[in-house]
């Protein structure tokens, strides 16, 4: 069995007026878009063995807004909903 565990995590507090979108793109670049990458490149692999586990580490930031989080809760919503679109996907292959 192939495992993949995965725990990007960087955060960013504070009111959303004081970050820029500079910033915003770091952290999904991080928290969102690394996480893809990574499940992208081993995916392909599990699948052709039918074998394997994805397992990304997360919190209650990707399930429940957090008062000056609103960066970092859309990071982690946004892994949530692709991991939950991709769940189906890998099951057919063994994958969870």
């Amino acid at each position: 069995m192939y495992f993949l565990v995965i725990t990007s995590n960087v955060m960013l507090t504070g009111p959303l007026e004081t970050h820029t979108i500079e910033q915003a793109r770091i952290l999904f670049d991080i928290n969102t878009y690394s996480v893809m990458r990574t499940v992208h490149c081993v995916l392909p692999i599990m699948k052709k063995q039918r074998d394997g586990k994805i397992i990304v580490l997360s919190n209650q930031a990707g399930i429940t807004g957090l008062p000056f989080h609103g960066i970092y809760c859309a990071t982690k919503f946004a892994i949530e909903g692709f991991l939950e679109a991709l769940a189906p996907e890998g099951l057919a292959f063994n994958v969870l």
